[in-house]
């Protein structure tokens, strides 16, 4: 089990730590392979708040580019497949990313089976229903 701390800004923020606390809650119930797996938030003995998530083997998306410089067709299609599955699974339950970058995109090598994986919804926002 891999854990966060919320942004540091964050905890500055009046009502954030409330709101994080609550879309945290809401990200856990996303159900994807495509999604990093939440599996508690909570507060430990000293107050600080934590999420304990899926610990993850391989690499992120800018570090592969970085070394890679290009990916193929075929990762480039595998890429766009698995991620517009994780966002459609999270716009399903009304949260938006709001940080989709090449560092929140990450190849889990599990054994010989690859997946991406969207992670960090630390800063996502459940849509209002009034919201465009």
């Amino acid at each position: 089990v891999g854990h966060g701390l919320p942004h540091a800004d964050l905890l500055d923020e009046p009502g954030a730590l409330e709101r994080f606390s609550r879309e945290a809650e809401v990200a856990k119930t996303l159900d994807s392979p495509h999604v990093v797996r939440l599996f508690g938030v909570g507060n430990a003995d000293d107050g600080a708040p934590y999420i304990a998530m899926e610990l993850l083997t391989g690499t992120d998306l800018a570090d592969r580019l970085r070394d890679r410089k290009h990916l193929g067709m075929p990762e480039v299609v595998e890429l766009v497949s698995h991620v517009a599955e994780a966002l459609s699974v999270a716009d399903a339950a009304g949260i938006v990313h709001r940080d989709l970058k090449p560092q929140n995109v990450f190849l889990a090598e599990e054994g010989r089976k690859r997946v991406w994986k969207v992670l960090d919804f630390g800063v996502s926002k459940i849509r209002e229903s009034s919201a465009t």
